[in-house]
């Protein structure tokens, strides 16, 4: 008698699941309107961004754009240009990714063969030479404590470390793939990377 009573209250909760009303979770949907955004216009209007950030306190926006990486002060309205170096000292460059330092004194560039870093408070500038000179890394981010950069590469993540002046170079299986994300964990000590059907981790402290 419990075994048939268990049966049927199975038999009536799939029922409900199976037949019960579909959900649809585009009721409710809010629209926001263009009207209610504000907008920050580019040198060149028809220039589309190709990397965005916001600054760690989120009062600045960076966007890399045609021969520069632009910066937006969103309270004051203040804005800033920072000049990319030209490709083999001939063609202007675009930045492919752009990102904030921990603290918000320094922003950086993926440029052609390079990593371009600038001091928005000083104007000190610093480019980072990539062991691949021919391609533009893919993302670029800062570790936590602002003292390491790491970029994308094909098939494999570099890194300096800008007190110890040191470059490492952490591959993938897939040397001839395009890396297209990475990250370091908060406390610094591991890297991953997107790259051609999965995600490769490093743990720097067994590396170094």
């Amino acid at each position: 008698m419990v075994h048939k009573f268990c049966i049927s209250l199975l038999l009536i909760i799939f029922l409900l699941i199976s037949c019960g009303p579909t959900i649809d979770y585009s009721i409710g949907t809010t629209i926001i309107e263009y009207g209610s955004s504000r907008s920050f216009n580019t040198p060149l209007r028809n220039e589309t961004p190709t990397s965005v950030a916001f600054s760690p306190d989120g009062r600045k926006i960076i966007a890399g754009v045609y021969g520069q990486v632009y910066l937006w002060n969103i309270e004051t309205g203040e804005t800033k240009s920072f000049a990319t170096p030209l490709k083999n000292q001939r063609y202007t460059q675009r930045p492919t990714s752009v990102a904030f330092s921990p603290d918000g004194k320094k922003i950086i560039a993926g440029l052609y063969g390079q990593v371009y870093l600038w001091n928005i408070e000083t104007g000190v500038t610093l480019s980072l030479k990539t062991p691949v000179r021919n391609q533009a890394p893919t993302a670029v981010a800062f570790s936590p404590d602002g003292r390491k950069i790491i970029a994308a590469l094909y098939g494999q993540v570099v890194m300096w470390d800008l007190e110890q002046n040191k470059l490492l170079s952490f591959e993938t299986p897939y040397l001839k793939k395009r890396i297209t994300s990475i990250a370091i964990s908060p406390d610094g000590r591991k890297i991953i990377a997107g790259i051609y059907g999965e995600i490769c981790m490093w743990d720097l402290d067994k590396l170094q």
